[in-house]
């Protein structure tokens, strides 16, 4: 049971960013559909929390593509050659999913993170991403404001410090590239992520 609420959607998406670096791309194709690939490492202290003591993965691979498949991607691929890294590769067709249903990112390629989105991208999001994200107890999804290190301070008061350390110095990585090959990216702090303390547009 413990492996499923581990289980990765689109940001398989914004989640395994959480405790380390993650790196997301969006490549608009020529026929206007859209490529994400997605790369993330789960923290040493997370990973404990989560797995225990158990050795095996925390990936479950046909799991996820299940979960993307049914969200909309197709072409899905998931790796995981480590047992905390995942790497997802797959493809938007239309444009429809909830990356850009949110506003996250719209038709045209332009990144607006703010309060309302991240917000709305909970509320779109599949089973399982919420479930992850409910596990961070984010304040921008539980409708509290909070600053970054009153965030921390409520991870470590709840997980620990190590952990709540392993959110702290996290970051994701979000480029996005039009079909012409402008390309445009930001470096956003985790924390201030899931405060909703982040409102970037490009």
């Amino acid at each position: 049971m413990r492996k499923s609420i581990f289980i990765v959607s689109i940001l398989a998406s914004f989640v395994l960013f959480f405790s380390c670096t993650a790196d997301i791309t969006l490549t608009e194709q020529k026929d206007g559909s859209v490529k994400v690939l997605f790369s993330g490492r789960a923290g040493d202290e997370f990973n404990k929390l989560i797995n225990g003591n158990n050795e095996g993965s925390l990936i479950d691979v046909k799991q996820i593509s299940y979960q993307l498949e049914k969200a909309g991607f197709s072409d899905v691929k998931v790796t995981n050659d480590d047992i905390k890294d995942v790497k997802i590769s797959m493809l938007d067709k239309s444009k429809s999913s909830y990356i850009f249903t949110s506003g996250i990112v719209s038709s045209k390629m332009d990144l607006n993170i703010n309060k309302e989105n991240l917000r709305k991208f909970y509320e779109e999001a599949d089973e399982q991403t919420r479930l992850i994200l409910d596990l961070l107890i984010a304040p921008i999804f539980n409708g509290e404001e909070m600053s970054a290190d009153e965030y921390v301070e409520l991870l470590s008061s709840v997980y620990g410090s190590a952990v709540a350390e392993e959110v702290q110095k996290g970051f994701v990585n979000i480029s996005l590239v039009n079909s012409s090959g402008k390309k445009s990216s930001v470096k956003i702090p985790v924390a201030d992520l899931l405060c909703g303390n982040a409102e970037i547009t490009f």
